[in-house]
């Protein structure tokens, strides 16, 4: 038996014909098709906007849905980008995903729906059975947001990717697990200052806070203003001039507040809260802090190495 060197391909419904030529007596041809299976649609959606990701900071590009810590393209040739620890920046836009506290589960920080769906969760690792989760979220009387795995009662988590926690730095770039990152303790957050204190922040690309570290050509990390979601329902959230309640997962935009966890906890007598990094621009001030934050909260990691 021999294959005729050639192949026939119908690609809009994506089959092959293949003629293979039986080499005896009868010299029959025959004609075999191949059906290519369509690729299946990713189970969570691809994000659409959001906070753009600079180097270090976790976020999820919106053509490949990878989680990266590269930066979004837009960060190219920026002095956030330069001396980067972290690779050059995407070629893609890349947006800032929000983690709860020792959470494998990505939503996203567009501000577009403030309300918290299922819509709004862009990864998660690939062995993770998000579709089971995704399920519960239309089925579960549970509000959606709460049934979202998180490292509620104790240390910050290892990784358990069945149970759908743990770092989600060490996901990063196709790492799945392994990577040479992690989300920071809380020592890095100790000095922090300020490097632009007398500007408002407007724009959430090209402002936001310096922390002494690893990131620029200045010795400084960038961080920009990213808002957060609430951890709680009926939650008072200021923003916009206001002090609006929320249901679970409602997101409070960037023009108010920047929100960076670390894998410490506030102790054995408050094990559903963790240490978060979180600059405030009120009236014209900027206030910065190490709260202990619910571990619901979703927030931005700024990973550092291991």
């Amino acid at each position: 038996m021999s294959i005729a060197p050639y192949t026939t391909l119908n690609a809009p419904d994506r089959t092959a014909s293949i003629e293979i030529l039986n080499l005896d007596a009868t010299n029959a041809r025959t004609t075999v098709s191949i059906v290519q299976e369509a690729e299946q649609a990713p189970v969570v959606p691809l994000p659409t906007s959001g906070i753009l990701a600079p180097p270090g900071v976790l976020g999820v590009g919106e053509t490949t849905g990878q989680l990266t810590l590269r930066g979004s393209t837009e960060y190219a040739g920026t002095i956030y980008a330069m001396n980067s620890d972290f690779g050059a920046p995407a070629n893609e836009t890349v947006y800032v995903a929000f983690f709860q506290y020792g959470s494998l589960i990505g939503t996203s920080s567009s501000t577009v729906n403030k309300t918290f769906s299922k819509n709004e969760v862009v990864w998660a690792p690939e062995n993770y059975d998000i579709q089971a989760l995704m399920s519960r979220m239309t089925t579960d009387g549970t509000p959606s947001w709460t049934i979202i795995p998180n490292g509620v009662g104790g240390s910050f988590p290892s990784n358990n990717v069945a149970a759908g926690i743990g770092d989600p730095c060490k996901f990063a770039d196709g790492a799945n697990g392994s990577g040479p990152w992690k989300t920071p303790p809380g020592s890095p957050w100790n000095g922090v200052t300020y490097t632009n204190a007398t500007l408002p922040i407007v724009n959430l690309t090209l402002q936001g806070s310096s922390i002494p570290g690893r990131g620029t050509t200045d010795g400084k990390m960038f961080l920009p203003v990213t808002g957060f979601r609430n951890s709680s329902a009926g939650e008072r959230a200021e923003f916009d001039g206001q002090d609006l309640p929320g249901p679970y997962g409602t997101i409070v935009p960037g023009s108010l507040t920047g929100s960076y966890w670390s894998t410490a906890n506030a102790g054995a007598q408050y094990l559903y809260y963790g240490y978060i990094l979180q600059f405030e621009n009120k009236r014209n001030t900027i206030n910065l802090s190490k709260n202990s934050s619910g571990r619901w909260y979703g927030a931005a990691v700024r990973c550092v190495s291991i």
